[in-house]
């Protein structure tokens, strides 16, 4: 636990000079419609608990469990290890389905394009002291976005599994949880190493096998976005517009806080370069 607090120290100490990348955890978050509806729509009491690993940015809704659509009044409890509405948009037809993707591979690739720019000047304000957001795009945009979407492609193939053979559900999220443990820290891989995708994919499946570090450092993080969920939720998700307001408010630094502490133990583990002693 000793080593995550001083990842989240150096996390910490970079704020002041990555000020403009705060700004990326907070856009994220107010494009995700549905969940800032569904908080504002809310009338009752929701206690939400997340399970999370490190994912390229850190918005709102990867530390706040939001309350499920159209539920007004009484109280809900939830427990979320990361889900998508493509499969529940699936049984409402092929039109809707058709929607559903093509909103889909938009977001994924403008998210993407900006994970390639915010990862890649977190990358390089560790290991240089500066950083150009538009060159770290044009860099590492290509295997970042081919990323996101060849997990968008795996989720696509599985929908019509699930949704002819129900009882698959339960093992196809197994070994989804199993796969994101694999290969999560692939788009830091992509940048520390500047490789390709299919070298990241190949690096941290091999860092995640090998346990040790990675293993540890994996479920620390997933222990402090538990507790920081609890709190978090009954805030953002209970408090209508001013609870979603300060959850907004605080997700710059707290997300840029998380994602430099996660690039800062994935350079120590796998980059080629150490930073600069000075």
């Amino acid at each position: 636990m000793s080593e995550f607090s001083d990842r989240l120290g150096t996390g910490v100490a970079s704020l002041r000079d990555l000020v403009p990348l705060a700004a990326l955890p907070v856009v994220l978050s107010v494009l995700d419609f549905d969940a800032i509806r569904n908080v504002l729509a809310f009338d009752g009491v929701h206690v939400g608990l997340k399970f999370g690993i490190p994912v390229p940015i850190v918005d709102l809704w990867s530390v706040v469990d939001p309350p499920n659509a159209g539920v007004t009044g009484g109280t809900t409890y939830q427990w979320e290890a990361g889900t998508t509405d493509l499969l529940a948009v699936a049984g409402g037809g092929g039109s809707a389905l058709v929607a559903a993707i093509g909103f889909a591979f938009v977001g994924f690739l403008v998210e993407g394009m900006l994970a390639a720019g915010y990862l890649g000047s977190v990358h390089e304000y560790l290991t240089t002291g500066q950083y150009g957001f538009v060159a770290n795009v044009r860099r590492y945009a290509v295997p970042i976005v081919g990323l996101y979407l060849l997990g968008l492609a795996a989720f696509l193939a599985a929908v019509p599994v699930l949704l002819v053979a129900p009882p698959l559900i339960i093992p196809g999220a197994i070994v989804f949880l199993a796969a994101i443990f694999l290969l999560w820290a692939t788009p830091y891989l992509i940048v520390v190493r500047d490789c390709s995708l299919r070298e990241g994919l190949v690096r941290s499946y091999r860092l995640a096998a090998a346990g040790g570090p990675h293993f540890r450092f994996t479920l620390t993080y997933l222990l402090a976005v538990l507790a920081l969920s609890f709190p978090a939720s009954l805030v953002v998700a209970n408090a209508g517009a001013v609870g979603l307001l300060v959850g907004l408010a605080a997700i710059g630094p707290l997300g840029l806080t998380l994602n430099v502490a996660v690039m800062d133990f994935v350079l120590d583990l796998a980059g080629p370069q150490r930073r600069p002693t000075a």
